[in-house]
């Protein structure tokens, strides 16, 4: 049922709304910063019983994507089990149910609300810093079934009754980025404009994020196109599209932004088998660089497509050319040295080939046209400034040759007796975030990259096998993304890792690890 809120007297308040199963008590009090800021009454709402016209909309368009579901099939990657493929199908099934559930929910949330007479699985991203009204559709490529740690959808609007722009904004805010667990905050203040203070607090309290300290970045406010606008650490203005304006100004120019608690962007997977179009000369750098060969370097957009959530998993298809593919395996082979590993306190005194037996080497880009260019791509790709990545590392794969299952950040418990170590990592504030694992060739038979974790599966028994999981077949020029943290910065044990022994072949990879702070490795 709807409520009203009594408001007490004085200049500043803010009234909030409160749907869906997660995060906040049917009555609670929030507390805004700012001067003579007021308590207010969450209530729970519900929607109308009438029969309107959005609803019967909504009912319809569901009607019909549940008929067409038919047509779809699952997501292209190789699952080593009966099981596994159940699973596949699950989350097939999860994609009609985040679709259904966005129409539904929103139209309980604004019964005015057109409705569009499509929705689709793809996102093109292309223009800087846009303007993202939430609707049933541009919500539907941010909002996940289940909640995501960190990860926030705030939409951001101004009141239409308002007479001045800056006085009253209200933030709906969608908790993990989950469909239904969504509250909105109206914040008003009738002697002074609303302040960072207050919608910094205002997100604190109702988001639940953790307070910043040492060993965690700050977080952050980022666009759709996963470009970061405004840090917790805010100044009183900040840019957009080559002004300097107030951070409620920003908010109402953007109209939806996303927080994320680890400070870096991570893309939301929204649902197994979803794809993204992404511009990779828009951002990070602005346009193609003039001086790189045409013939080696030809992608300027990419598709990102989920293949797990859990871990998040991304594939990405011709990310590299074939001559981009040809020039790192010449370019690496007269370096190229059997691999060595960073052994936790417990690995102490082991052979590196006890997990690992292929060869690799670093390459650096400085002076490098075509290597600089990829690092400016995997930049933009990931949302990442390349000053955070570290030289590829190169990997060759000979008949038998593997890497046993392990993670690519390193955890800070385990490194206690390697100062080293813990100083490169802060004490385990600075850490890998994001692995970009290219594929440089074709393999013949096997030299997947298992997941054995994937959909919170226990930890393996037999870090070697090879037999449980998600796996992923080497295709040449072929990228994944794959995220050692979560979005609110903690480690992301699912994501254990392992290269699958080649039984036919040479396999050629290489690894881009991109780190939540930039990284300095030499030239």
């Amino acid at each position: 049922m709807g409520g009203k809120t009594k408001k007490k007297k004085g200049s500043n308040a803010a009234t909030t709304t409160t749907t869906g199963s997660g995060g906040s008590s049917n009555s609670q009090r929030s507390k805004i910063n700012g001067n003579n800021h007021n308590h207010t009454k969450t209530t729970m709402s519900s929607s109308s019983s009438s029969m309107s016209t959005p609803f019967l909309l909504g009912c319809m368009i569901m009607g019909c994507l549940s008929l067409g579901i038919g047509i779809l099939t699952p997501p292209i990657f190789q699952a080593a089990s009966p099981t596994t493929n159940n699973n596949n199908n699950n989350n097939i099934g999860q994609w009609v149910m985040n679709v259904h559930q966005v129409v539904s929910n929103l139209l309980q949330q604004s019964p005015q609300d057109t409705i569009p007479s499509q929705m689709t699985t793809t996102t093109t991203t292309t223009t800087t810093n846009p303007r993202v009204t939430c609707t049933p559709e541009t919500l539907s490529h941010f909002l996940h079934v289940n909640s995501v740690p960190g990860m926030h959808v705030i939409c951001v609007t101004k009141p239409q009754q308002s007479q001045q722009p800056q006085q009253v904004l209200s933030l709906q805010m969608f908790q993990g980025s989950q469909i239904g667990r969504n509250t909105t905050v109206t914040l008003k203040s009738s002697s002074s404009s609303i302040t960072w203070t207050m919608i910094s607090q205002t997100l604190q309290d109702h988001l639940q994020l953790r307070t910043t300290d040492a060993l965690h970045q700050p977080w952050a406010l980022f666009d759709t196109l996963g470009q970061k606008v405004i840090t917790e650490v805010a100044p009183g203005d900040v840019p957009l599209r080559g002004k300097r304006l107030s951070i409620p100004r920003v908010l109402e120019q953007l109209g939806m932004v996303l927080l994320m608690e680890g400070g870096q962007w991570v893309w939301p997977g929204v649902h197994v088998g979803y794809k993204r179009h992404v511009d990779l000369y828009s951002i990070m750098p602005s346009a193609k660089p003039k001086d790189v060969d045409s013939q080696t370097s030809t992608t300027t957009t990419a598709i990102l497509e989920t293949l797990s959530l859990t871990p998040l998993v991304l594939s990405v298809e011709g990310f590299l050319s074939t001559a981009e593919c040809d020039y790192i395996q010449q370019t690496a082979t007269p370096n190229m040295r059997y691999s060595s590993v960073s052994l936790t306190d417990a690995d102490q005194g082991k052979e590196a080939s006890e997990f690992r037996t292929s060869q690799s080497t670093f390459l650096g880009s400085r002076g490098d046209s075509i290597l600089q260019d990829i690092d400016d791509r995997t930049a933009s790709l990931v949302r990442i400034p390349s000053s955070h990545q570290e030289h590829v590392q190169v990997l060759r794969y000979g008949k038998t040759e593997h890497y046993v299952a392990h993670h690519d950040y390193f955890n800070p418990i385990y490194y206690t007796q390697d100062p080293g170590t813990l100083h490169m990592i802060r004490n385990g504030r600075r850490n890998r975030l994001a692995t970009v694992f290219c594929y440089f060739s074709d393999v013949e038979q096997g030299g997947h990259t298992v997941f054995p974790r994937w959909n919170g599966a226990p930890s393996p028994h037999d870090f070697g096998d090879c037999t449980k999981g998600l796996k992923v077949k080497p295709q040449r020029g072929k990228v994944i993304i794959f995220y050692s943290q979560l979005a609110d910065g903690t480690l992301d044990e699912l994501s254990l890792h392992g290269a699958c022994p080649v039984e036919e072949g040479i396999k050629w990879a290489g690894n881009k690890w991109v780190w939540n702070e930039p990284i300095e490795f030499g030239g």
